[in-house]
């Protein structure tokens, strides 16, 4: 598979702040060769910024639960590789 015709999905952790009124996003995926993610109530600060010139994009939504057709993928393939072929191009709402 080319680089151009990859899809990847990177998944964040949404928390709510009842003391704040808000929803912040968290990104899980750890502090490691110069990556940088913070937890801040302020500004996010993901472990890598996106890049909408290479048709990245970050959902607005926080979903409370699972999205269906992601848990639908992940039980249905026993490894990796196979999983990577048929990630949703889209999150079901």
């Amino acid at each position: 598979m080319d680089a151009a015709s990859q899809n990847l999905n990177d998944y964040l952790n949404g928390v709510y702040l009842a003391g704040l009124g808000k929803w912040i996003r968290l990104d899980a995926r750890g502090n490691t060769n110069g990556v940088n993610a913070q937890f801040s109530i302020d500004k996010e600060q993901l472990a890598f910024a996106m890049e909408a010139s290479a048709g990245e994009f970050i959902y607005d939504t926080i979903f409370a639960a699972p999205v269906s057709n992601v848990v639908t993928r992940l039980k249905k393939y026993d490894s990796r590789r196979e999983l990577w072929l048929d990630l949703p191009k889209a999150l079901d709402r």
